[in-house]
């Protein structure tokens, strides 16, 4: 799960963790940086098509955001970082909004 450190990963991270899940890997922006491409590359790679991706990451600040908008877009966006990888690699990504 990407943005594990974010208001909304930290929520998630707490019920899978009560539901007894095993096996999340939390991923905060120091374990991977979801605007390097080459990285969000990496671990899909890595995680394979049997794995499961949650993106909880997001720039929610609003005023920020306005103020950093080229940086809020990239965080808020994903689809970039995976167009270059064959579709039997990807895992399913769901993405988490509020």
């Amino acid at each position: 799960m990407t943005g594990a450190a974010g208001m909304l990963g930290r929520e998630l991270s707490e019920v899978l963790a009560a539901d007894g899940s095993t096996g999340v890997v939390l991923a905060d922006r120091a374990r991977l940086e979801v605007t390097d491409a080459d990285a969000v590359r990496q671990a899909l790679s890595a995680l394979g098509p049997s794995g499961v991706v949650l993106n909880a990451a997001g720039w929610t600040i609003v005023d920020a955001a306005e103020a950093h908008e080229n940086e809020a877009r990239a965080v808020n966006r994903t689809a970039g970082a995976t167009s270059s990888l064959p579709s039997w690699v990807l895992p399913p990504l769901m993405k988490a909004s509020t």
